[in-house]
Protein backbone atom coordinates (compact mmCIF):
# COMPACT_ATOMS: atom_id res chain seq x y z
CA UNK A 1 0.00 0.00 0.00
CA UNK A 2 1.36 3.59 -1.23
CA UNK A 3 1.47 5.43 2.10
CA UNK A 4 2.23 8.87 0.85
CA UNK A 5 -0.59 8.28 -1.96
CA UNK A 6 -3.17 7.59 1.11
CA UNK A 7 -1.31 10.88 3.37
CA UNK A 8 -1.83 13.06 0.32
CA UNK A 9 -5.68 12.79 0.59
CA UNK A 10 -5.78 13.91 4.31
CA UNK A 11 -6.32 17.77 4.77
CA UNK A 12 -5.40 18.89 8.19
CA UNK A 13 -5.40 22.73 7.31
CA UNK A 14 -9.01 22.74 6.76
CA UNK A 15 -11.62 25.62 7.33
CA UNK A 16 -15.06 25.45 7.64
CA UNK A 17 -17.33 28.17 6.06
CA UNK A 18 -20.93 27.35 5.57
CA UNK A 19 -23.39 24.16 4.60
CA UNK A 20 -26.68 24.49 3.40
CA UNK A 21 -28.22 21.38 4.82
CA UNK A 22 -26.60 18.44 6.94
CA UNK A 23 -24.82 16.42 4.47
CA UNK A 24 -23.30 19.44 1.76
CA UNK A 25 -20.59 21.38 3.56
CA UNK A 26 -18.45 24.10 1.99
CA UNK A 27 -14.92 24.20 3.41
CA UNK A 28 -11.66 26.15 2.58
CA UNK A 29 -8.49 24.19 2.56
CA UNK A 30 -5.23 25.95 3.06
CA UNK A 31 -1.98 24.67 1.30
CA UNK A 32 1.57 25.33 1.53
CA UNK A 33 3.63 24.49 -1.63
CA UNK A 34 7.44 23.88 -0.71
CA UNK A 35 8.93 24.89 -4.42
CA UNK A 36 12.70 24.54 -3.46
CA UNK A 37 15.19 27.65 -2.74
CA UNK A 38 13.23 28.15 0.59
CA UNK A 39 10.11 29.71 -1.41
CA UNK A 40 6.99 28.85 -0.06
CA UNK A 41 3.47 30.01 -1.92
CA UNK A 42 0.64 29.62 0.13
CA UNK A 43 -2.86 29.80 -0.98
CA UNK A 44 -6.03 28.79 0.03
CA UNK A 45 -8.57 26.62 -2.11
CA UNK A 46 -12.56 26.76 -1.21
CA UNK A 47 -14.02 23.32 -2.05
CA UNK A 48 -17.78 22.02 -1.46
CA UNK A 49 -17.94 18.51 0.46
CA UNK A 50 -20.39 15.82 -0.20
CA UNK A 51 -20.34 13.96 3.17
CA UNK A 52 -19.98 10.14 3.03
CA UNK A 53 -21.44 7.63 5.19
CA UNK A 54 -24.34 9.41 5.77
CA UNK A 55 -27.95 10.75 3.66
CA UNK A 56 -29.99 13.75 5.71
CA UNK A 57 -33.04 14.76 5.00
CA UNK A 58 -34.39 17.76 3.08
CA UNK A 59 -34.51 20.97 3.62
CA UNK A 60 -37.12 21.63 1.32
CA UNK A 61 -38.93 18.46 1.92
CA UNK A 62 -43.11 18.44 2.67
CA UNK A 63 -43.15 15.95 5.12
CA UNK A 64 -42.78 18.68 8.35
CA UNK A 65 -40.59 15.37 10.16
CA UNK A 66 -38.30 15.28 8.01
CA UNK A 67 -38.23 18.99 7.50
CA UNK A 68 -37.47 19.41 11.33
CA UNK A 69 -34.33 16.25 10.88
CA UNK A 70 -33.52 18.08 8.06
CA UNK A 71 -32.82 21.95 10.06
CA UNK A 72 -31.74 19.56 12.86
CA UNK A 73 -29.03 17.58 10.67
CA UNK A 74 -28.14 21.58 9.54
CA UNK A 75 -27.74 22.86 12.85
CA UNK A 76 -25.53 19.77 14.06
CA UNK A 77 -22.92 20.02 11.42
CA UNK A 78 -23.24 24.15 11.65
CA UNK A 79 -22.34 23.96 15.78
CA UNK A 80 -19.83 20.87 15.60
CA UNK A 81 -17.78 22.28 12.82
CA UNK A 82 -18.03 26.32 13.88
CA UNK A 83 -16.61 24.64 17.34
CA UNK A 84 -14.11 23.16 15.38
CA UNK A 85 -12.85 25.65 13.46
CA UNK A 86 -12.10 27.55 16.80
CA UNK A 87 -9.40 25.02 17.68
CA UNK A 88 -8.37 23.66 14.08
CA UNK A 89 -9.26 20.56 14.18
CA UNK A 90 -11.08 19.61 11.11
CA UNK A 91 -9.34 17.06 8.82
CA UNK A 92 -11.06 16.21 5.65
CA UNK A 93 -10.36 12.69 4.12
CA UNK A 94 -11.67 12.63 0.35
CA UNK A 95 -11.97 9.04 -0.42
CA UNK A 96 -11.39 9.89 -4.44
CA UNK A 97 -9.60 13.03 -6.27
CA UNK A 98 -12.46 13.07 -8.17
CA UNK A 99 -16.00 14.61 -7.81
CA UNK A 100 -19.71 12.89 -7.19
CA UNK A 101 -22.39 13.34 -9.45
CA UNK A 102 -23.13 16.78 -8.34
CA UNK A 103 -19.45 18.07 -8.98
CA UNK A 104 -19.15 18.54 -5.12
CA UNK A 105 -15.85 15.99 -3.40
CA UNK A 106 -16.59 12.39 -1.67
CA UNK A 107 -15.35 12.89 2.07
CA UNK A 108 -15.38 11.88 5.50
CA UNK A 109 -15.08 15.08 7.67
CA UNK A 110 -13.34 14.27 11.43
CA UNK A 111 -13.29 16.40 14.38
CA UNK A 112 -9.70 16.31 16.23
CA UNK A 113 -8.49 12.53 14.87
CA UNK A 114 -9.45 10.05 12.12
CA UNK A 115 -11.54 7.78 13.74
CA UNK A 116 -14.79 6.25 13.58
CA UNK A 117 -16.74 7.75 16.50
CA UNK A 118 -15.46 11.38 15.58
CA UNK A 119 -16.92 11.62 12.01
CA UNK A 120 -19.72 14.24 11.54
CA UNK A 121 -21.35 11.61 9.38
CA UNK A 122 -21.36 9.10 12.53
CA UNK A 123 -22.34 12.20 14.50
CA UNK A 124 -25.21 12.17 12.23
CA UNK A 125 -26.41 8.20 12.25
CA UNK A 126 -26.05 8.22 16.12
CA UNK A 127 -28.80 11.77 15.94
CA UNK A 128 -31.28 9.70 14.05
CA UNK A 129 -31.23 12.45 11.23
CA UNK A 130 -29.89 10.82 8.50
CA UNK A 131 -32.02 8.97 5.92
CA UNK A 132 -29.47 6.00 6.30
CA UNK A 133 -26.19 5.47 4.67
CA UNK A 134 -25.09 7.07 1.39
CA UNK A 135 -22.83 6.04 -1.04
CA UNK A 136 -23.03 8.18 -4.30
CA UNK A 137 -21.19 6.65 -7.43
CA UNK A 138 -18.75 8.72 -9.03
CA UNK A 139 -19.28 10.97 -11.77
CA UNK A 140 -16.93 10.12 -15.26
CA UNK A 141 -17.13 14.41 -15.95
CA UNK A 142 -16.20 16.00 -13.01
CA UNK A 143 -16.88 19.51 -14.29
CA UNK A 144 -21.10 18.62 -13.62
CA UNK A 145 -22.33 21.57 -12.09
CA UNK A 146 -23.18 21.49 -8.32
CA UNK A 147 -26.85 20.78 -8.05
CA UNK A 148 -29.53 23.43 -7.00
CA UNK A 149 -31.91 22.15 -4.38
Amino acid sequence: MDLVRIERYVYRDVRYLKNYDGDTVDFLIRKNVDIGFGVVISGSIPIKVRLLGCDTFEIRDPDPTKREKAYKARDLVRSKLSDANKTGSIILKTERDKRGKYGRYLALVYLDEVCEDRSISRMLIDSDLTTGRFEEPIADDASQPEETS
